[in-house]
């Protein structure tokens, strides 16, 4: 069990990330991390990942992603997913703080 106060932590500029299963950890074929972003923060520009596709699950606010030319909004129990080979990038477009 992981509790919400438990996990490696860390932030970068407006970006928080907490290491909920690390990839070292699941063989590396898997990893579990949460983002708490800033308001009207850039959580990671436009980037592209080879070998992973990745998937965001909004627990709160609004959050902001670019996917090729794509732009779209996720609100809390959307699932974005940002396939591999496809440029993307995400941030908080809302207000509220994270946890507010």
């Amino acid at each position: 069990m992981l509790r919400p106060e438990e996990g490696k932590s860390v932030k970068f500029g407006g970006l928080g990330t907490r290491y909920m299963i690390e990839a070292a950890r699941a063989g590396e074929g898997f990893a579990l991390v949460e983002h708490p972003i800033d308001p009207r923060s850039l959580a990671a520009p436009m980037h592209t990942h080879r070998n992973e596709d990745e998937y965001s699950y909004v627990l709160e606010g609004v959050v902001g992603v670019q996917i090729g030319d794509e732009v779209l909004e996720g609100r809390p129990g959307d699932l974005i997913v940002k396939p591999r080979g496809v440029p993307h990038a995400f941030w908080n477009a809302g207000d509220v703080p994270p946890g507010k």
